[in-house]
């Protein structure tokens, strides 16, 4: 167990919090127009079947602002769109330079602002990032829906990570996940910022605070959702402070079954196994605590983990028909943003929220499962009242048909009192 451990941590000092494990939200057109869309479910975000674009997308996109400046250098939109291209494509340092000079033409334009904060905690400068976020957030606070908020909270619950280990995932490694209603990780540190902690020692949470706590998970996890939608879905500490949040809560409201999948999704995120196994370690007691009545028992890993590499095939399926689309819309030398908006803009979401009903074929998520089970007990009720009643009704008859037997079978009384006088005929 000591070698084990030892062997963990020796491993988990050469991860580092660089740009492909931390990220948040940019902003750019395709931002703006999605935005007035539904966010893609949960389930979606955790699989990446969501609605987003492929690699050569993002190389055309470069080419295509890049000429489209030459023309009008003074629409600084077309920037924005440039700056994320460049990030989208790994070219971090590229995207920070485009903002500079945006921001030495506007030091107070909220886009530029937010790009640059997100940049630059990319780049793996998250003070620097922090300073930008907090002024993004001072020239627009609502902007993003709030979400820029959640994205400050993200890197300084990381920022307070580093100060024990810098380089150790997951974040939160001690906390335990099956314990219905805890705040553990990400959700405790939220609350800890905003003075909506339970205090320790208390029988029980005070109506109001829990009232307020519920309601800034939901926000918190909107806000984190919002950010692997329009930032890096598959970044291993988003998908961490996300389980956070959706473990967070009594039995019938927490997401486990959601929760499970984004612990197990960012193990799959890592090279190092020793970190991988961290996330596993997360994952195994919030799957331990999803009731499976398909086994009457809790649910096994091994099927748990069949499911969702299920589901991430069929997601990955899906996605690559939109990237198929776009390379040949490329190829045929066409607007491929207008191509895109008509096709996919309307589209509705490829994987369905099942939230806390795992897939497969059919109804076969615990909520069907539950209303069958319900089903079943309601019908076998009323077979067993059925059956009483024709057991009663088959009594009832039984007990006529003796009381009246009764009553026509002659008593021996009777039977001497006619025998008698005949003998004395004789």
């Amino acid at each position: 167990m000591l070698a084990k451990s030892l062997s963990r941590l020796l491993l988990a000092l050469l991860v580092t919090l660089n740009a492909s494990l931390l990220t948040a939200c940019l902003w750019d057109s395709d931002t703006r127009s999605m935005e007035e869309k539904a966010f893609p479910d949960a389930l979606a975000l955790i699989t990446g079947g969501f609605l987003r674009h492929s690699p050569e997308f993002y190389e055309w996109r470069i080419e295509d602002r890049l000429a489209k400046i030459e023309k009008t250098p003074d629409k600084l939109e077309l920037y924005d769109d440039l700056a994320v291209a460049y990030e989208k494509t790994g070219q971090t340092e590229k995207a920070i330079e485009v903002m500079q000079q945006i921001e030495a033409r506007d030091p107070d334009r909220y886009e530029t602002l937010a790009n640059l904060g997100t940049f630059y905690i990319h780049h793996g400068e998250l003070e620097r990032g922090l300073v930008y976020i907090d002024k993004a957030l001072e020239v627009n606070p609502d902007a993003h829906f709030g979400r820029e908020r959640y994205q400050k909270y993200v890197v300084e619950y990381v920022i307070s990570k580093k100060a024990f280990d810098p380089s150790e995932l997951p974040l939160d490694a001690e906390s335990l996940r099956w314990r219905g209603g805890q705040a553990v990780g990400f959700t405790q540190f939220l609350f800890s910022q905003l003075s909506l902690e339970t205090p320790q020692g208390a029988d029980s949470v005070d109506p109001e605070l829990k009232k307020q706590q519920d309601a800034e998970v939901k926000k918190a996890t909107q806000g984190l959702l919002g950010m692997m939608r329009f930032g890096n879905h598959d970044s291993p500490i988003l998908l961490e402070c996300l389980g956070d949040l959706l473990i967070y809560g009594e039995e019938e409201d927490a997401h486990r079954q959601l929760a499970s999948r984004s612990y197990l999704k960012a193990s799959y995120e890592l090279e190092s196994s020793v970190v991988a196994d961290g996330y596993l370690d997360l994952c195994y007691p919030a799957v331990g605590s999803i009731y499976s009545p398909a086994q009457g028992d809790s649910l096994e890993f091994p099927e748990f983990e069949k499911r969702f590499q299920k589901e991430m095939t069929a997601a990955d399926g899906w996605v690559q028909t939109v990237f198929d689309d776009e390379r040949k819309w490329i190829a045929e030398g066409v607007d491929v943003e207008q191509k895109y908006a008509e096709k996919y803009y309307s589209a509705p979401p490829p994987v369905p929220d099942v939230e806390e009903a795992y897939s497969g074929q059919g109804p076969t998520g615990p909520q069907e499962e539950k209303k069958l089970i319900q089903r079943a007990i309601f019908i076998a009720k009323i077979l067993t009242f059925g059956l009483f009643l024709v057991i009663l009704f088959a009594g009832l008859r039984i007990l006529k048909y003796f009381r009246n037997k009764s009553q026509t079978t002659e008593s021996p009384q009777s039977m001497i009192g006619k025998v008698l006088p005949q003998m004395k005929k004789e």
